[in-house]
């Protein structure tokens, strides 16, 4: 006689009703974006990109450009302390004439300085070589010039880029000042493969702990020495071009069964959260606000499905695109959701009709995977290549257009400053920019006390959330993607799903705070749990063929799927089912 054993998977259908929400926020209404008299659309997919049809002032919004000093692509070299000075203001003015608050001076372009270190030589980019003393503050008398005219001071640094050169690591090391760093610690110093240049890049080795220590200490001079408002690193870390040169010290350092990628891009983590973590402590002691951020490649990597350099969780672009956690092992992803910097400036150096990154689909990843991590986001823009490659003329513009769509971005930066007097920019400032907003950073902090009630499991809610919000200001919410409503009474959230409320704060005079935000992750639990009935004998452990299973439930729709060595179908259930095999 047949027998078989008897495994059955019970799944219940449950269809939740949800807050039905629009999804405008501070404009009208979203329209397609059209180029050449064609939709735009999101990579890969039928869904066009949408934007909104009206640009929304910010009042408080970090705007920012980089200032490049490596080949003296912003500023001039140093001929005079008057020369130089005025060249200084006049970036100064550019910031105003585009009502931007923020500078981000490259104060370390080649493992260099441009002010007195115990860590670098002076840089050849001020005086024209390297060690050159100009007998005066530089770095002190920029800063306070920038906050004398309303600008934050961004110190832009390079952490590990020694240089790129057609000579040997040798030949080139010779050249620098006795104190560089690099030039005192050759065997610190690795090469990364030649680059589409001909160019072999040097770095300081990641994986060396000496050199970790060496970031640190240089970030922690310059922080007490000088009133800097943030430190930023920007998207050099190991080569793009690549490298094969870490093989030792990867066998040195390595844990037992980590791979040299991993490896790697630990090495990268130790200094970027070795770094918060000596910011943080500064600002304890000190009382100061001093912000990290760094500005990397733009695609972390690429969640397309069925490639080989597909990463879980990532972006709706190719995998065949640059990846900063596969090329540069730069985990930039980790770096925000762990909390280690204040705020995240991905290069979204893409335009909309990108033809395997195209900008929204890059942004919209950035907003993801930052919302309620506390991490601000800026999105950095290449006006440069908007000048080169002759973008569209609104590109830039519609770029900021499209980020109004998402409070989690706080700012955007361009790159760089000597390209703010082109056409795209000019367009943005005598339509879109046409006043200087408060730095986020000085915006007003939004004091609401927040109360949440509803049922938990593992921080997350099984049931419907009512959120009470109390201030002595007049508060304003967003839930989801809805319009900014006046709070009046407690807001009812509801439907699986991971909720986000936005909130705001306006004083009697009118001033705005800045936007803070609450998650509310929802998933329901049905607390029907189904009753089997088995008719037939059984021998031992196991049932005769022709077995009846009756499951029984108060619930509408049940699903059920047979095991027969691996799950099937979950199909509908309607009745007594009879096991024939």
């Amino acid at each position: 006689m047949k027998k078989i054993k008897l495994y059955i998977l019970i799944a219940f259908l449950i269809i939740l009703s949800g807050l039905l929400l629009n999804n405008v926020n501070g404009y009208t209404s979203l329209v397609p974006l059209v180029r050449d008299g064609s939709y735009v659309y999101h990579y890969s997919s039928s869904e066009k990109v949408m934007i909104p049809d009206s640009y929304d002032e910010h009042d408080t919004e970090f705007r920012g450009a980089w200032v490049a000093t490596v080949y003296n692509l912003d500023i001039a070299k140093y001929t005079s302390e008057t020369q130089y000075k005025a060249a200084f203001i006049s970036l100064i003015d550019e910031l105003k004439a585009n009502h931007m608050n923020a500078m981000l001076f490259q104060v370390r372009p080649l493992n260099d300085a441009f002010y007195e270190s115990d860590y670098a030589p002076w840089s050849r980019y001020l005086m024209g070589s390297e060690g050159s003393n100009p007998g005066w503050d530089v770095l002190a008398w920029m800063i306070d010039e920038c906050h004398a005219n309303g600008i934050e001071f961004h110190a832009w640094m390079n952490p590990y880029r020694v240089a790129n050169t057609t000579s040997s690591k040798t030949t080139y090391l010779a050249t620098l000042a006795s104190n560089n760093f690099a030039k005192q610690n050759p065997n610190l110093v690795i090469e990364g493969d030649i680059d589409s240049h001909d160019r072999t890049p040097l770095i300081l080795n990641p994986g060396e702990p000496e050199v970790k220590e060496y970031i640190r200490n240089v970030v922690k001079e310059l922080i007490n020495n000088y009133d800097v408002d943030g430190i930023h690193f920007d998207d050099y870390f190991y080569p793009y071009s690549g490298i094969s040169s870490d093989n030792a010290t990867y066998d040195l350092y390595k844990l037992p069964g980590q791979t040299i990628e991993d490896w790697r891009r630990e090495n990268v983590n130790d200094v970027v959260r070795g770094v918060k973590e000596d910011i943080d402590a500064y600002n304890e002691l000190s009382g100061n606000s001093v912000k990290f951020g760094i500005s990397p490649f733009g695609i972390w990597g690429s969640g397309i499905e069925g490639y080989s350099r597909t990463l879980d969780g990532g972006s709706n672009t190719s995998p065949y695109n640059t990846s900063s956690y596969l090329d540069q092992y730069a985990d930039s992803k980790k770096w925000v959701l762990e909390g280690w910097l204040d705020y995240i400036c991905p290069q979204v150096y893409f335009p909309f009709t990108h033809s395997t990154a195209p900008y929204a689909d890059v942004v919209d990843w950035w907003v993801n995977i930052s919302r309620g991590t506390g991490v601000d986001v800026y999105i950095g823009h290449a006006v440069s290549s908007a000048a080169i490659y002759n973008w569209e003329g609104t590109e830039i513009a519609d770029q900021l257009k499209y980020d109004l769509q998402h409070p989690e971005i706080k700012g955007e930066v361009m790159y760089r400053l000597g390209y703010l007097d082109d056409s795209h920019m000019q367009y943005v400032v005598d339509n879109y920019w046409t006043e200087t907003p408060t730095n986020i950073y000085e915006a007003n902090i939004p004091f609401i006390t927040v109360t949440v009630d509803g049922e938990m499991s593992d921080d997350i809610y099984i049931s419907d959330v009512l959120m009470t919000l109390s201030s002595s200001d007049t508060i304003y919410y967003q839930l989801d993607d809805s319009d900014w409503t006046l709070y009046i009474s407690p807001i009812n959230i509801t439907g699986s799903g991971a909720h986000i409320v936005y909130m705001k704060t306006v004083d009697d005079f009118g001033v705005e705070s800045s936007v803070s935000s609450y998650n509310v992750p929802i998933q329901y639990l049905n607390p029907d749990i189904p009753t089997i009935e088995i008719s037939n004998d059984k021998i031992r452990e196991n049932y005769l063929i022709k077995t009846e299973i009756t499951v029984n439930s108060t619930s509408e729709d049940i699903y059920v799927a047979i095991n027969h060595g691996s799950v099937g179908e979950f199909n509908l259930y309607t009745g007594p089912i009879t096991l024939t095999d």
